[in-house]
C-alpha cells in the first residue's frame, strides 16, 4: 500500500499514534548478543523515528519484548513500526508477528490513550484494508494478526461482512476458497500463525459456518441489488452456502 492510498481516517490514526507515544523517548534498547548485533542497534537509532525504513526496524520487530528490549522501547518504536507495516507493500514487518508483540506487551493495560490510539489504528487499518486493491494474502495475514493481538475478532467480521464494497467482497471470496478445504477437514484455517490464536481462529471459523451469516449477506444484497457490489456478494453467498451444506453432508455421513 502507498500512502498517497490511505483512507483519511488510517492517515489520522497514524497521526495519533505517533501523539499517543510521543513520551517515550529513544534510548540504547539492550538485546541478547546471540540475537541481536551492533549494527542492528546502531540501524534502529540512525534515524528520527519518522524517517525509519524497514531494514531499519524489521529486525526489531521479530526481536522486540522476546529478546531486545523493553515495553518502554517498544512504545518508543511502535508507532513507526504499525505505520510501515501499514503502508509499505513489501514490508518485512509482518503483522502475525507484531500484533502479537502489542500482547506480549499487554497492550489492553496500557493507559487510555495509548490504548485509544491502537485501537483506532487497527480499526482503520481494518477499514482500509477491506477497500484497498490489495491481495487477499494481505487480509489473511491481516485478519490473523487482529487474532494475536486481539481477544475479540467480532467486531472485525461484522465490519466485513457490512463492508458493501466490491473489493471487500472479492476479499471475502478469496479467504473463503483458501480456507475452505481445511475447515472441512478440521475445522482450522489456513495461516499457520493461528495456532498461537485457537479461539479467535475458532470465532472466524464458527462465523464462516453459521447460516446467521448467509442471512445477514442475502439481507444486504435484497436491499442493495443493483449495488456496484452485488456481483461479488451473491457468489459469497453461495460459496458461503456449499461449504455450509458440504458440511452438513459430511456431518450426516459419519
Amino acid at each position: 500500500m502507498n500512502t498517497h492510498q490511505l483512507t483519511h481516517e488510517l492517515k489520522e490514526a497514524i497521526r495519533k499514534l505517533y501523539t499517543a507515544f510521543a513520551q517515550y523517548s529513544p534510548r540504547h534498547p539492550e538485546g541478547c548478543p546471540c540475537c541481536v548485533s551492533d549494527e542492528d542497534k546502531r540501524r534502529l537509532l540512525s534515524k528520527p523515528l519518522n524517517a525509519l525504513t524497514v531494514d531499519d526496524v524489521s529486525r526489531y520487530s521479530l526481536k522486540a519484548l522476546t529478546t531486545w528490549g523493553t515495553v518502554n522501547d517498544f512504545k518508543h518504536f511502535l508507532p513507526r513500526l504499525l505505520e510501515l507495516m501499514a503502508t509499505d507493500e513489501c514490508s518485512a514487518i509482518e503483522p502475525e508477528v507484531l500484533m502479537s508483540k502489542l500482547r506480549l506487551a499487554s497492550w489492553q493495560g496500557w493507559p487510555e490513550a495509548e490504548r485509544a490510539g491502537v485501537d483506532q489504528f487497527i480499526h482503520a487499518l481494518w477499514g482500509h484494508c477491506l477497500t484497498a486493491e490489495a491481495g487477499s494474502v494481505w487480509v489473511d495475514e491481516l485478519l490473523c494478526g487482529l487474532g494475536r493481538g486481539v481477544d475479540d475478532l467480532l467486531p472485525f467480521l461484522h465490519a466485513w461482512m457490512n463492508c458493501q464494497s466490491n473489493m471487500g467482497y472479492a476479499h471475502l471470496l478469496h479467504f473463503i476458497d483458501w480456507n475452505s478445504e481445511i475447515i472441512l477437514k478440521r475445522r482450522h484455517l489456513q495461516n499457520s500463525f493461528w495456532s498461537d490464536a485457537e479461539q479467535q481462529m475458532s470465532q472466524v471459523v464458527t462465523w464462516l459456518c453459521s447460516p446467521e451469516t448467509i442471512r445477514a449477506l442475502e439481507e444486504i444484497f435484497s436491499k442493495t441489488p443493483d449495488s456496484n457490489f452485488a456481483t461479488e456478494l451473491a457468489t459469497v453467498v453461495d460459496r458461503l452456502a456449499a461449504l455450509q451444506q458440504t458440511i452438513v453432508t459430511n456431518r450426516t455421513s459419519k
